[in-house]
């Protein structure tokens, strides 16, 4: 379950983006209004592909895990975690990103690093991360959240509504259901 300061913060910046989106139109920066693209646009039907997007930052999915590991992955996600709530998300990324080289099928580290990158404004990494989470936890509902918010921060309404809605329909009663039913309410009629 996401904490508490997780789904204060994605409410924010949803409640950001919709501002930014309405002030500036889709895919303009806030800062330089100019119209130049925050972020990569992904195509709507097109799935992230890449199942460790911090190859793409460097790092390596290669090789089997380490076999005198002092930490279990689970450990690392939960440093990673409490690096985030304490705002290094550098620290957290990398914490993350050495519990996915332990235990590549963990969903719990790709969500935390998703957290940790789309903190950083690496919005494209999060979702891919989102999106691997997913894929190895098809019921993981606060994947499912934060990958919408972090569509919306692109506003991607199509696919920030694809995602709230699958929320809502996994945790109708829940918390992370009640936020994105006020979420949806919030977006741009279709």
């Amino acid at each position: 379950m996401q904490s508490s300061a997780g789904v204060k913060t994605g409410i924010v910046r949803a409640a950001v983006a919709l501002v930014f989106c309405g002030a500036w139109g889709c895919g303009r920066s806030p800062r330089s209004g100019t119209g130049e693209k925050t972020d990569a646009a992904a195509s709507p039907s097109a799935p992230a592909t890449r199942s460790d997007p911090a190859v793409a930052e460097g790092g390596s999915d290669a090789g089997p895990p380490a076999k005198d590991v002092t930490e279990t992955a689970s450990a690392l996600v939960d440093r990673g975690k409490a690096l985030g709530d304490d705002g290094d998300s550098q620290g957290a990324i990398a914490a993350c990103s050495k519990a996915i080289r332990l235990e590549p099928d963990l969903a719990e580290a790709y969500y935390a690093r998703g957290l940790a990158y789309q903190n950083v404004g690496k919005n494209d990494l999060a979702i891919a991360d989102f999106t691997t989470a997913i894929g190895k936890r098809p019921d993981f509902t606060d994947a499912y959240n934060a990958r919408g918010l972090t569509y919306l921060l692109k506003c991607d309404y199509a696919r920030t509504r694809v995602d709230l809605r699958k929320v809502v329909e996994l945790d109708p009663d829940g918390e992370t259901g009640a936020s994105a039913k006020e979420n949806l309410k919030l977006l741009r009629p279709e």
